[in-house]
Parts: structure tokens; C-alpha cells; sequence
């Protein structure tokens, strides 16, 4: 064995592999094991060429296999090369002083490598195959007890005495149902109290088109995948003590794979339209998946791509600004289409959720403003894309409107604004312990105008209890409003 690691360059196939398996340790319940196959098939296949072009100009495989060594260690971990940099002085982190530092540093490494003689070389490669096959054997059996050992999360539901659907389908003209969430957008009250900036313009626009706006409205739950597992399944977990945040988001994304809302509207003859950035059962996303892009994001969050435009233009440009422009315009086509039978209409943005990536007017910002992630900062640039994001859903729900066919229209926020950590700590106390997160948007839009039904304070949880009891002859019985807070893994009911 030894005699094969001081023989052959694998160190930098052996480094590529350490740095997948190490970049998801973590978050190992995102990933499968064919999607982490694949993605080290790719890191290996790019590694494969490169050690080909390389050989090609030194003729040695053993020094082919340091100098590339040298350039998949700069790739993988240049943020943390750049951090090392800043501990010497600040001004080293600075891309413009970084990189020439960098290249510097790889050139002297270069040339070092290439005066070594042949035992050497020899030693250096098999100190550099044993370092990683080490680490890589480490991370693996870290990987296969998570495996071995993992408890079962599954998130259930509260129990329900009798299946409150009565099965009857005697409303054979059946409205069309637009659900569109907004990720993260707060309630008007929430952001005058937190942030001095005045959205009543928005709940005034809501109220001129007839629209019901639940001004003391809160989240369920303070994180997507649960608030929305449990609006699409009209009822609460009953388990979520068990679950580890955020560890337990693919959890939650499960317990939505086949959720109530979808069958009833089965049941009722509707065609489902998922323009989420969630899969569902016979329901895939009609959109990008955000799940595949997150997790590009994990395994490469220290790389050289982080720190790039690469980065930037992959997951931001091609993905949100595509992603946006696309569905918005796949949406208002579906509704125009009075040849469609009823349908429901599911879309989720990631606005005005971070990356906060537009300017109040649409227009997109540079990368330097993208990657300041000061929380100050963060505020300014989330109540910016809010104003963007209020110009779509004007322009969105106008259009909607216009279709022949009746509808029913929910526009809200999953959860209220998060305020970060490094926000100045008593005022994240407080904003923490009045659990200012909850407050969101919650505007609904019923064709004939009844809501008696719809009340100030109602959260997610009951919407779809009453659109059904309304308007698909279901009989469930409204909950209790509760706000439930995940911390430090336990969950602690705040009703309000």
C-alpha cells in the first residue's frame, strides 16, 4: 500500500474528494448518495483533465501531481487562504491585494516543486496521498456513522379525530386557487415598528383590488420548509422536538412530498401547477430546484467561486434573476389560458429573502454590494428588494384579476423578517423575545367578496381549512393560532 501512494500522484484526485465528503458532513441528510457520486464523478473528471494538461507540459506524473496538488488546494479552500491573509493584515483580504499575494505564493510553490529531484518529489507526493487518504478515511467513517446511527426524523402531524373531507362534489364550478408566497416578507406593522419604513402603500393597493389583508397575521413556524409543510397539511407537527434545525429541512420537505392540500384538490378535480422550489409527489418543480443549488453552495461555499464572479453569475444571476422572470411570466400565462380547467397555481419566491440581489427600482446590483453581509446593511438592502418585490406582486396580481375565470388569490410571506446576530445585541434580544420573525404578510383575494370567515390575527395554518370549507364543501375544524418557535433544537409554543 504504501509502495502505491509513494508511487502514483493521487493526491490531487484524493484532495477533491476530501473536500466533497468534508463539505457535507455537516449536512449530510441533504445529499443521497447518488447525488454525492455524482458530484465526486465531476470534481474528478475536471481534476482528470487538468492532471492530463499538466502532464503534458512537465512530463513527470509525480510533479504533475503536485503542482496540481498545489492548485485544487487554492480552489477549494481560498476563503480560507484569504482569512489566513487578513490575520496578517487586514488590507491582504482585499481581493486587489489578495490575488497578486496568491499568485505570488503559487508561483514560489511552482518553482519550488520544480527543482525538487526525483526522491524528493517522491516523498512530498507520498506525504501529501497519506495526509488526505487520511482525512478522506476519517470523514468517511464520520459519513457512515450518521448513517449507521441516524435516528429517524420524521416529522408527523397532529392526529385528527375524523377526516373532516366529506367527500361530496356537488360545487361543480370550482374557482381557480392562486397560492403565492414571498419569502420572508414581514407585515406592514412589523417593519414601521422595526425599521421605520412605511409599507402601508402595499396593504392600501391589497384593499383597492378587494383583497382581505390580516393585518395581526403571523407565521407558524420562523423557518420555509416547516411553515409551509404545515400550511400545505393544515395542521401542526406533533414531533418537532425530535428534529434538529437546520439539519432537519430535508425532514420537512418530506412531510410535504404528499401533503393534504394536494390530494383534497385532486379530489376536486383541480390541476396543480407547482411553481415552487419544492418537489411534490406526481408534482415537480416547474422551476429551477433550490435544493440542487444549496447544495452547490455547501460543498463550494470555500472555494475560489465564493469569492468570484463565477459564483455570483451561477447561482445568482442564472438561477434567481432566470428563475424570476420566467415564472412570473409562466404564472400570468396560465391564467389567461381560459381553456385550462380549474387549477391551483403554487409559486415561491425568494423575495425579498436574501441574496438581496435588486435595487428598490429592479434593477441588479454589482457584486461588491451582494457580498456585504453586514446586518446594518442587510436591513437597507432587504426593505429594497421589498419595494422591487412589491412592483411584482402589483404587476402579478393585476394581471391575475383580468382572468375570465373565478379565483381565489393568497399572497403572503412564510415568516417575518429574520433580524441577524450581529445586529446589536440588545436590540436582537428584544426583537428575539417579542418573536418579531412571525409577523408577515397575509393578503387573501375571494372572487365573491365573503370573508366572514377571515379574521385579524389568523395565520397559515387555517387557510386552507377555510378556502375548503368555503369553496370545495370540507367541514375542518379551525385551530388554534400558535406561533412555534424552534431554539437550540426544541421547540417552545407561543400563542399570541
Amino acid at each position: 500500500m504504501l509502495r502505491i501512494l509513494k508511487k502514483y500522484p493521487f493526491g490531487p484526485f484524493l484532495i477533491a474528494i476530501f473536500s466533497c465528503i468534508h463539505g457535507i458532513t455537516n449536512f449530510y441528510e441533504w445529499f443521497s448518495f447518488s447525488e454525492w457520486i455524482v458530484l465526486v464523478l465531476t470534481v474528478l473528471f475536471c481534476a482528470g483533465i487538468l492532471f492530463t494538461a499538466v502532464y503534458f507540459i512537465s512530463k513527470s506524473a509525480i510533479k504533475s501531481g503536485l503542482f496540481l496538488s498545489e492548485l485544487v488546494i487554492i480552489f477549494f479552500y481560498f476563503v480560507y487562504l484569504q482569512d489566513g491573509a487578513k490575520l496578517v493584515w487586514t488590507g491582504f483580504g482585499k481581493l486587489s491585494f489578495f490575488i497578486p499575494l496568491l499568485l505570488l505564493f503559487a508561483l514560489t510553490v511552482f518553482f519550488f516543486i520544480k527543482r525538487l529531484n526525483e526522491q524528493q518529489s517522491t516523498k512530498l507526493n507520498e506525504f501529501i496521498n497519506i495526509l488526505f487518504l487520511t482525512y478522506v478515511i476519517v470523514d468517511a467513517v464520520i459519513l457512515s456513522y450518521h448513517g449507521i446511527t441516524k435516528k429517524e426524523a420524521k416529522l408527523k402531524f397532529k392526529a385528527e379525530a375524523v377526516s373532516e373531507y366529506k367527500g361530496g362534489l356537488s360545487i361543480t364550478a370550482k374557482p381557480d386557487i392562486y397560492f403565492f408566497v414571498f419569502d420572508e416578507y414581514a407585515s406592514s406593522a412589523a417593519m414601521k415598528e422595526n425599521f421605520g419604513f412605511d409599507n402601508s402603500a402595499m396593504d392600501s393597493f391589497f384593499k383597492a383590488k378587494d383583497f382581505f389583508v390580516a393585518n395581526k397575521s403571523r407565521s407558524n413556524y420562523g423557518a420555509t420548509p416547516f411553515s409551509i409543510s404545515s400550511t400545505l397539511n393544515m395542521n401542526y407537527f406533533k414531533n418537532l422536538e425530535d428534529s434538529r434545525y437546520p439539519q432537519d429541512f430535508p425532514a420537512a420537505c418530506e412531510s410535504m412530498y404528499s401533503n393534504k392540500l394536494f390530494i383534497l384538490l385532486q379530489q376536486n378535480g383541480y390541476k396543480i401547477y407547482n411553481y415552487s422550489i419544492f418537489d411534490f409527489n406526481g408534482y415537480p418543480s416547474l422551476a429551477k430546484n433550490f435544493a440542487s443549488d444549496l447544495r452547490i453552495r455547501i460543498v463550494f461555499s470555500k472555494s475560489i467561486l465564493h469569492a468570484s464572479e463565477v459564483l455570483y453569475d451561477m447561482l445568482v444571476q442564472n438561477y434567481y434573476f432566470e428563475r424570476l422572470s420566467n415564472t412570473v411570466r409562466d404564472v400570468k400565462q396560465i391564467a389567461a389560458d381560459s381553456m385550462l380547467p380549474q387549477k391551483f397555481v403554487y409559486m415561491h419566491l425568494l423575495l425579498p429573502h436574501a441574496p438581496f440581489i435588486y435595487n428598490a427600482d429592479g434593477s441588479h446590483r454589482n457584486q461588491s454590494d451582494y457580498n456585504r453581509t453586514s446586518d446594518s446593511y442587510s436591513q437597507k438592502s432587504y426593505i429594497n428588494q421589498l419595494i422591487y418585490t412589491n412592483k411584482v406582486i402589483k404587476d402579478l396580481v393585476t394581471d391575475i384579476l383580468k382572468s375570465k375565470h373565478e379565483k381565489i388569490i393568497i399572497v403572503e410571506g412564510d415568516h417575518g423578517y429574520r433580524m441577524g446576530s450581529k445586529t446589536d445585541k440588545k436590540r436582537f434580544d428584544e426583537y428575539m423575545k417579542k418573536r418579531e420573525f412571525f409577523r408577515n404578510l397575509n393578503a387573501y383575494y375571494f372572487y365573491d367578496h365573503n370573508y366572514t370567515k377571515l379574521y385579524d390575527s389568523i395565520t397559515a395554518v387555517n387557510s386552507f381549512r377555510i378556502i375548503s370549507n368555503q369553496y370545495l364543501n370540507s367541514d375542518y375544524k379551525l385551530l388554534k393560532d400558535t406561533c412555534i418557535h424552534m431554539q437550540n433544537f426544541a421547540v417552545e409554543p407561543d400563542d399570541y
